[in-house]
């Protein structure tokens, strides 16, 4: 029989890792473990959260114990299989206050009161302690296997260093040996403890430990007393068995770390890394995961060892084997099955009393499987909105059946509520009464560019028509016993076809609608400028005033009327127009009045302009002549203007670049640039953007960020994300690439510079932005 513990770090984490995530159910995961007894720590759920595939898995029995107040915070779970054994007993915490409802009775106990904290430990101490509050986190599971008691238990680990949560932690070490010491001195019990104790129980456990050593040697401490400085590792070192290299014992413990003992020089046997760092690549850890037994079940060990490669946390597990059977001094043979299945008996010195192949009891009453909301007595929430299985809706009767509306009832709508009465007893082919179509319903569709087919509207309209038209109940056959049928229409549903069929008619003139005043026809992928560039203006010798008047914004249009009143504009309406007016508009002196409505729509501006992101600032390029330039190929329809102070913007600089892709080897007219912004003939650099190809330009602007070189190793370095909420979450930074180890530079606040070993990770830092920032002036410098 196999005894595995394992600190998950959250029940939704492990199906995240291989192999788990290939794994259909939790109880697939608990049995590709290959053990008996499994003891989960840091399940950070709560018994709300807790899905039934994962309390209760159909191989094993499950135990589970939540914190009162932190919901998603630590939580153990025990889970033992259920073909081979059964608890007798079980219980949360380790003083017995939490309690179910209703509380346990002396005989559902796992210990009677004289064997609890509160009775061992001395008044003065149990004075000082808060034996609910330490039971109230949800760090322990109690059962009792009959050959000994199993205390799955998740330690408090040093949080954030404060002095409180030490205290805290030390309380919880003395009632958790108090319990151990109640077990064993009071009850005679053999007892196991497994589980995420979060300390060190030797020099050899702690990848720093011989850097302590020596940091209190330089301070002038004697052997290893630098790394015993916590209080958490003197707790544990004294709670063990101290045994020299006969075996002799040399400490005053009562418990046996059955690993360490089957490999008592192995180094790095480590159990727990910081994944942050990726310290598990390296093997850069501590051992804090345990299994602690009784000197009594020494001769039932077969083996011990830790599991590093299984992955799915920031722990490994950890597991004890059990023989199936041993041989006593006298020659008896004990079974394991046998004496897990009995409760201890009193007389602990006849174990040959036992009777063999008993049937399994059932399990105690902390089990997840007799929970209310698994045992039947609760319904669970979900079971509300299952669908009923191998149910239908019933046949009508004819007495059930709705009533035949009359020709009145038909114009007019009912009530809903008004029951009808049975149909015409003879039976007769159905039809419907179809309702012509409204007048305002399209007959056709136009087809043009529009990208719909002809017919849709029409198939709309039909499929909207057929599907909303009533049915004449009227003549509809009797139904027949049985069999189902479908509902007939009611005047409610009438009123609500009419709306469909309204719809599908508004839908249809939408279509339409759409196919007239679509112009343009785009097709094939959109080119980069269309994303700046403006609605386009009327080409050039443009005679419409329509054209004229739907092309230009209002305030375009404000400043062309404003040039044609000071002489600045040229009239390009009709001849006959031009020939009645030339002599006057070349003999009249400017002025600064506006110009009469009929005026301003004669004339039409040749000035384009191009708007801004703010509407105010609109900027004006004059060309020569009202003849488009040659250098267009007489067909412009938008310029560009850039500012000088865009250009310096991303802004400017994605214009320009839209407008070189538009353009091609096409220079753009030098009328329609400021001077701040032309740019060389393109058959003189190749391209526009000063000399750059605009596919280089672009590919700068978006190439990935390249890797700093770490100070001290000249190696590229590593880029990370920060996922911690708070203002920096999401942002990118860079680290030396290299592994964590032993001496590593973890800072000047942590390690000293004569304790770094420079073959590990260097002390380098630095955001991306930072990266980025300098990549540009690099780029700016080489251009």
């Amino acid at each position: 029989m196999r005894i595995l513990t394992w600190n998950i770090n959250g029940i939704r984490t492990v199906p995240q890792y291989y192999p788990w995530n290939t794994l259909k159910d939790h109880d697939e995961i608990l049995n590709h473990l290959q053990a008996d007894i499994i003891c989960f720590q840091e399940m950070k759920t709560s018994r709300a959260g807790l899905t039934k595939s994962i309390a209760l898995p159909p191989s094993f029995d499950g135990f589970f114990s939540f914190p009162v107040r932190k919901s998603g915070y630590s939580g153990v779970a025990t889970y033992t299989r259920s073909t081979l054994l059964v608890p007798h007993k079980a219980e949360e915490g380790l003083c017995g206050t939490i309690q179910p409802k209703p509380p346990l009775s002396p005989s559902e106990r796992v210990s009677r009161p004289s064997a609890y904290p509160d009775a061992v430990l001395s008044a003065e101490d149990a004075d000082t302690l808060d034996f609910k509050d330490l039971d109230s986190e949800g760090r322990v599971i109690v059962v009792d296997l009959g050959l000994f008691v199993l205390i799955n238990v998740y330690c408090p680990n040093d949080g954030n260093g404060t002095e409180e949560r030490d205290k805290y932690k030390m309380k919880f070490h003395k009632i958790l040996s108090a319990r151990v010491q109640g077990l064993v001195e009071v009850e005679g019990r053999e007892v196991i403890v497994v589980g995420d104790l979060n300390a060190c129980a030797a020099v050899e456990d702690h990848c720093e430990g011989p850097l302590y050593a020596r940091r209190g040697q330089a301070e002038g401490k004697k052997g290893d007393e630098g790394f015993w400085e916590k209080d958490s590792r003197k707790w544990l070192k004294n709670w063990l068995i101290q045994e020299d290299e006969h075996g002799n014992v040399t400490g005053g413990g009562c418990m046996v770390d059955i690993v360490r003992r089957h490999w008592p020089g192995r180094a790095g046997m480590y159990t727990c890394w910081n994944t942050k760092i990726s310290a598990r690549d390296s093997n850069y850890g501590t051992r804090i995961d345990y299994i602690l037994i009784t000197r009594g079940l020494l001769p039932w060990v077969k083996a011990a060892d830790i599991q590093p490669d299984i992955k799915g946390s920031d722990h490994c597990p950890v597991f004890m084997d059990l023989h199936d059977e041993i041989t006593t001094e006298s020659g008896g043979v004990l079974k394991l099955v046998d004496l897990l299945r009995v409760p201890k008996h009193e007389k602990a010195s006849q174990p040959n009393l036992v009777p063999l192949n008993l049937p399994l009891p059932s399990p105690p009453r902390l089990a997840a499987r007799l929970w209310d909301e698994y045992s039947g007595k609760q319904k669970m929430l979900d079971t509300f909105f299952r669908k009923k299985s191998g149910t239908g809706d019933p046949s009508p009767t004819p007495s059930q059946a709705p009533e035949p509306p009359s020709s009145q009832s038909q114009s007019q709508p009912q009530s809903s509520s008004q029951v009808l009465p049975s149909p015409l007893p003879t039976p007769s082919p159905p039809t419907q009464a179809v309702q012509p179509p409204l007048p305002s319903q399209p007959t056709s569709m136009p087809t043009g560019n529009n990208p719909f087919p002809k017919s849709l509207a029409e198939t709309l309209s039909q499929a909207f028509t057929a599907s909303a038209t009533p049915i004449d109940v009227s003549r509809s056959p009797p139904p027949t016993p049985g069999v189902k049928r479908k509902l007939t229409a009611t005047p409610s549903a009438q009123a609500s076809s009419s709306a469909k069929k309204l719809k599908a008619q508004t839908l249809a003139s939408k279509i339409q609608d759409k196919d007239e005043g679509k112009k343009k026809k785009v097709n094939g992928q959109m080119k980069l400028s269309t994303f700046f560039a403006k609605p386009p203006k009327p080409k050039l010798g443009s005679s419409s005033k329509e054209d004229t008047i739907a092309s230009t914004s209002s305030k375009a249009k404000g400043k062309a009327k404003a040039k044609d009143a000071g002489g600045q504009g040229k009239d390009v309406g009709s001849k006959d127009k031009e020939k009645g007016k030339s002599k006057a508009s070349s003999s009249k002196p400017p002025t600064t009045a506006q110009p009469s409505t009929q005026s301003s729509r004669a004339s039409s501006p040749v000035d384009l302009t191009l708007l801004s992101d703010d509407d105010d600032d609109i900027r004006e390029c004059h060309p020569p002549s009202t003849q488009p330039s040659e250098s267009c190929g007489g067909d412009m329809d938008v310029d560009v203007d850039l500012d000088a102070s865009e250009g310096e913007s991303d802004y400017g600089f994605a214009l320009r670049l839209a407008h070189e892709d538009d353009e091609g080897s096409v220079d753009p007219p030098s009328s329609s640039l400021p001077s701040s912004t032309k740019t060389p003939s393109s058959s003189q650099n190749g391209s526009g953007n000063g000399g750059k190809d605009p596919v280089i330009a672009w590919t700068t602007l978006m190439a990935p960020i390249q890797p700093p070189d770490c100070l001290v190793h000249g190696e590229p370095a590593k880029e990370f994300t920060v996922m911690k909420p708070g203002p920096n979450k999401g942002k990118t930074f860079f680290i030396c690439s290299r592994p964590v180890g032993p001496g590593y530079d973890a800072g000047r606040s942590f390690r000293l510079r004569e304790e770094v070993d420079h073959q590990w990770k260097c002390n380098f830092f630095k955001w991306s932005s930072e990266v980025r920032k300098e990549m540009n002036a690099k780029t700016k410098q080489s251009g």
